[in-house]
């Protein structure tokens, strides 16, 4: 895809003390950057030949396309130059030109990213101007990825983890297996991606953590289901009681609460070595070695 038609203001340059302050526009936020040995290729090319295209920025100063050259700009100590977009054409749009033609991003990718742009038109966490701003099903066009893709993208961004997300983001983990994943607890999540960086299958992680997640000890669950009644029962009766009884009430809330804290301690460190053990072809619980 070609990038829409821009007029641009003459270059200029900053320090690189002035050029590490940029703010980063946000709709150049919604793709990941580039990190790794692309990264460290990129350092090497500026260092060596320079900085061959200027990074673009808004008018009020934002790092609308660029945000990886000048990244390698500063770590190679190269001072960058910049030019200023101005359309015509929304920003918005020249954002997601720049990075397809640059990026070789999976449908995993796209589909997060264009769920964050379509995000940014509620105007919750950005001050980009509703003009600017594009709906679900134009992102998913944009991005040429289906709106399917998208609703469980913006599933994920809104229940899952940050590392659960960063794992579609970087590419190691597939919106639709994460967007199973996010109906786990968040420390399952993070199992998830932790097996599934060392090298398991997605379709095993998530079943796997499933079932090791789902095994609370019957103690446990009869704590939980004791405080949800303790806690009923002064919801209801709180303000007929007597000090005496208000402070014996907040006494069993208290040794239930230690007593639940120490079996979920217990449960956590059982769930996490059965999971190790899953994970290493043992059959059973298996203590970790210390080094």
């Amino acid at each position: 895809m070609p990038p829409p038609t821009t007029t641009w203001t003459p270059s200029m340059s900053l320090t690189l003390k002035e050029a590490a302050a940029l703010p980063i526009h946000e709709a150049a936020e919604c793709f990941p950057p580039l990190d790794g040995p692309a990264f460290d290729e990129l350092v090497e090319d500026i260092r060596t030949h320079g900085l061959r295209e200027p990074i673009v920025l808004t008018a009020d100063g934002k790092v609308l396309d660029g945000r990886n050259r000048l990244g390698a700009c500063l770590k190679a100590g190269v001072e960058p130059t910049f030019r200023t977009f101005r359309g015509p054409g929304k920003a918005i749009q020249y954002v997601i030109s720049a990075n397809l033609r640059r990026r070789h991003l999976n449908t995993s990718q796209r589909a997060m990213a264009a769920a964050q742009l379509a995000d940014l038109r509620q105007g919750a966490r950005t001050d980009l101007a509703s003009n600017d701003a594009i709906s679900q099903p134009e992102a998913a066009a944009r991005l040429n990825v289906s709106r399917k893709s998208v609703q469980r993208a913006a599933q994920v961004h809104e229940r899952g983890t940050k590392e659960l997300v960063q794992a579609v983001r970087d590419g190691d983990l597939t919106v639709g297996a994460a967007s199973e994943a996010v109906a786990l607890p968040p420390e399952a999540q993070r199992e998830v991606v932790r097996q599934v960086k060392k090298g398991v299958k997605p379709s095993a992680a998530i079943p796997k953590t499933k079932t090791t997640t789902q095994t609370a000890p019957a103690a446990a669950r009869a704590q939980i289901k004791a405080i949800e009644e303790l806690v009923e029962i002064i919801r209801t009766r709180w303000s007929a009681c007597t000090v005496i009884y208000r402070d014996r009430f907040l006494a069993d809330v208290q040794r239930l609460h230690e007593e639940l804290r120490e079996e979920r301690r217990q449960w956590v460190q059982a769930n996490r070595i059965d999971t190790i053990a899953i994970a290493t072809g043992g059959t059973g619980p298996r203590k970790e070695r210390r080094s």
